[in-house]
């Protein structure tokens, strides 16, 4: 895991030094860099598998783009402020994006060094989070990635493998109504875990609809009345993500999450950051 980021340089970072628990929390007035921090964390996880350019450009960029000139090539140009004391300055720079150098992390095998191999996994599996109400509301198709996006999208098909649903229809046993064994388990922890933060959550669970091969989200209140995702609160729908992360295994490293707060009353702050701390 991270436990200590060094940071010189990046954006409006200078100097800082943090070190890092279980969890953390980073906080503090606009604009003091709490989200470049994030970006910088992201950065590094890309720099373990793209070229320096991509993996610059696929955070938050603030001065890169991409362009293709008419053999098809890719440019990547860079609009550099250097200050007017620097000849030049803010002059944009053009690089052809294939020739650009990659880090000795991102090309390193395990017979090079199994640690570094390590090393770059661990640096991969480092996400952050932006969870967006759209997303988290969202039913998925049956080809829908099988894992948690940083917008929160894919939870109906994360659950779906969590509780090992069989989508081929020539197989499947009526999984909307048949919740034995494992599907029952995973929607039982999953519901349970909710039902700490928020009142009346009885049963969660993935309806399957072979038709147009679509999966949805359904929350069970303590009435035995059904609620699609798309009806459900944005702090629910919060709660939800974070309860699933939570029950995958493949989820490991960094997380990171801007604004936690949003979308959650105050009293159950303290419920949040305990349940994270467990």
């Amino acid at each position: 895991m991270l436990t200590r980021l060094k940071v010189d340089g990046f954006k409006n970072l200078v100097d800082v030094d943090v070190s890092f628990g279980p969890f953390t929390c980073i906080a503090g007035v606009n604009g003091v860099g709490k989200s470049n921090l994030f970006d910088a964390i992201a950065f590094l996880g890309a720099l373990s598998g793209k070229p320096l350019m991509d993996a610059a450009l696929s955070v938050r960029s603030e001065g890169g783009r991409t362009s293709e000139d008419k053999d098809g090539t890719t440019y990547v140009t860079l609009h550099q402020d250097l200050g007017s004391e620097y000849k030049g300055g803010g002059r944009p720079r053009h690089h052809i994006a294939g020739k650009l150098p990659r880090t000795v992390l991102s090309n390193v095998n395990a017979a090079e060094s199994a640690t570094a191999v390590l090393a770059r996994r661990e640096m991969q599996s480092w996400q952050l989070l932006q969870l967006e109400p759209s997303a988290l509301r969202s039913p998925d198709p049956y080809t829908s990635p099988r894992s948690i996006a940083t917008n929160g999208a894919h939870i109906p098909a994360t659950l779906a493998r969590l509780a090992k649903l069989d989508l081929n229809p020539a197989r499947q046993r009526d999984a909307n109504r048949s919740l034995g064994g494992e599907a029952a388990a995973v929607y039982a922890r999953v519901a349970n875990r909710l039902s700490e933060l928020i009142e009346g959550v009885r049963l969660i669970r993935v309806d399957v609809d072979d038709r147009r091969e679509l999966l949805t989200l359904l929350l069970a209140d303590r009435d035995g009345t059904e609620h699609e995702a798309r009806s459900l609160s944005d702090g629910t729908l919060r709660f939800l993500a974070l309860a699933v992360l939570e029950s995958d295994s493949d989820v490991r490293g960094v997380l990171c999450m801007e604004e936690p707060e949003n979308g959650i009353h105050r009293e159950l702050a303290a419920l949040i950051a305990q349940s994270s701390w467990e």
